[in-house]
C-alpha cells in the first residue's frame, strides 16, 4: 500500500487514512457552508501533510471536461451496462462501480473472479463512475484472474481480453478508445452524434 510521509516524517499516514481526512473536511464543508479548499487545506495540515500548492484541484476543468448532461451519463452508464451483460454472458466477471481505487477494487475483483471460477475480468470503480459523470468517458479496467508464468504469454492474453472488452462496448454502441496495450485501460463514451 502506498503511504504517504508527513512533514515531519516520523509518522507514515496510508494513502487511504489522508482519503479519509479530505473526505471528513469535504462533508463539513458543505454541511457548514465554508470553503471546500480552506477545510481541505487545514484537515491535512492538521494530519501533518505539508501543503504546496492545491490550486489546480479546485480550479474549473476545462470546456471539454465540464459535466456531461445527465441524460447522456444516463446513457453512457446503461450502454456500458450492456456491455459488461454481453461480457458475462461470455464468461466474465464484470464488476460496475465496485470499491472505490482502481488497485484495490481490481485485487479484490481479481481474486473474486478467481474464487468463483471465472477466468477474465472487466470492472469500473466509484470514482470512475464520478468522473464518468464529469467528462462523459467511462475508464474500464480488464485482465485475467490466474497467473501465467510467461510474461509474453501474460501479455498477449490480457491483449485477448482487452479485445473482447473493446469489443463488447463498440457492440454496445459506444466510441471506445485503447491503443492494444495490455497495461492501459480502455475509454468508452457515446459516439458523436
Amino acid at each position: 500500500m502506498p503511504f504517504i510521509y508527513t512533514k515531519n516524517r516520523a509518522e507514515k499516514r496510508s494513502f487511504p487514512d489522508l482519503v479519509a481526512v479530505v473526505k471528513s473536511a469535504l462533508e463539513k464543508a458543505v454541511v457548514e457552508g465554508a470553503d471546500p479548499e480552506k477545510e481541505v487545506t487545514e484537515a491535512l495540515t492538521s494530519a501533518g501533510v505539508e501543503i504546496v500548492d492545491l490550486r489546480g484541484l479546485f480550479e474549473a476543468p476545462p470546456e471539454h471536461l465540464k459535466s456531461t448532461s445527465k441524460s447522456d451519463f444516463q446513457r453512457l452508464s446503461r450502454a456500458v451496462h450492456r456491455a459488461f451483460t454481453k461480457l458475462e454472458k461470455q464468461g466474465f466477471f464484470a464488476a460496475e462501480n465496485f470499491g472505490h481505487c482502481a488497485d484495490c477494487a481490481g485485487r479484490d475483483v481479481f481474486k473474486n473472479a478467481a474464487a468463483g471460477n471465472k477466468p477474465k475480468c472487466v470492472l469500473y470503480t466509484s470514482t470512475e463512475t464520478a468522473q464518468m459523470q464529469s467528462t462523459g468517458v467511462c475508464i474500464i479496467r480488464y485482465g485475467v484472474s490466474y497467473h501465467i508464468k510467461s510474461e509474453y504469454a501474460h501479455k498477449a492474453k490480457v491483449r485477448e481480453v482487452g479485445r473482447e472488452v473493446a469489443k463488447a462496448l463498440a457492440d454496445a454502441g459506444l466510441a471506445v478508445e485503447w491503443d492494444d496495450d495490455p497495461e492501459t485501460a480502455i475509454k468508452a463514451r457515446l459516439k458523436e452524434e
